[in-house]
């Protein structure tokens, strides 16, 4: 009985380790996706959108995917394509329901797409989350 519990014991430390592999291995590339992230949020306000959303395309870690879609959202825009701006804002959205200046960017960005009905809700279900948000000048006539 104890040779067993010794050997459960033994394979609790080397499954331990194997979570720490993982782990270090998953921090990693999150670091990497970070960087990747900031590099393309440099790139945007520069003005390189093409090379901004080519830097974030693929970061799929979880800490860096929201932020990655942002920029992705933003060097789409910038570089005219709305529509795969408009999926970027969507599933930067998705990861944060109550970011009211990304529903505003959103709302903007369906506008511009022609889906009035769209950029409304975003526009309401912003003002809804801060009421003293200014509204974009698009939606003023």
């Amino acid at each position: 009985m104890i040779h067993r519990l010794r050997e459960i014991d033994h394979l609790g430390s080397r499954l331990g380790a194997i979570a720490c592999i993982v782990l270090a291995g998953y921090l990693a590339l999150a670091a990497r996706d970070i960087d990747r992230v900031r590099d393309g949020a440099q790139l945007v306000q520069r003005g390189e959108f093409t090379a901004a959303a080519k830097r974030v395309d693929g970061v799929a870690s979880v800490p860096a995917s929201r932020e990655a879609a942002i920029v992705y959202a933003f060097a789409a825009a910038g570089a005219g394509d709305r529509a795969a701006a408009e999926r970027a804002f969507a599933r930067a959205v998705d990861a944060s329901p109550n970011d009211w200046a990304l529903r505003r960017s959103r709302a903007v960005n369906l506008l511009l797409l022609g889906d009035r009905a769209g950029a409304r809700r975003q526009l309401a279900r912003a003002l809804a989350l801060n009421p003293l948000m200014p509204v974009p000048p698009e939606f003023v006539r």
